[in-house]
């Protein structure tokens, strides 16, 4: 579920292309300007629906409550928020990803992640 974000050193190496892979086309957004930030963003965000078709009509990855993969990409939400204002582009919504931003704001919520990152 999770190896779309990164491509591995391995494949970097062999020449294989960064292209799919979520976390290159989000800091393409973030660091893009004009057109090739909004090609850069389009393509986080459809590479973000990869994240969130694994997520169908369930509130978590594995079900009712949160797991491994919750905790393994609920970063994504953090980092992609932080990207969408420092760079002032749109990348998780309720209109192009709305299951994937039900699930962040869910993930969010959790008591044991919700208390060490609001106390920051």
């Amino acid at each position: 579920m999770l190896g779309f974000l990164w491509p591995s050193v391995v494949e970097v190496d062999a020449g294989g292309s960064e292209e799919g892979w979520c976390v290159p086309a989000v800091m393409s957004a973030f660091s893009e300007k004009g057109e090739e930030k909004e090609k850069a963003a389009k393509e986080a965000r459809e590479n973000l629906k990869i994240l969130e078709s694994g997520l169908k009509e369930k509130h978590f990855f594995g079900g009712e409550s949160i797991g491994f993969v919750d905790i393994a990409a609920g970063w994504i939400g953090v980092w992609a928020r932080m990207v969408e204002k420092i760079a002032e582009v749109n990348l998780i919504d309720t209109e192009t990803t709305p299951l994937l931003d039900a699930w962040f704001r869910r993930v969010l919520e959790v008591p044991i992640i919700k208390e060490p990152a609001t106390s920051r």
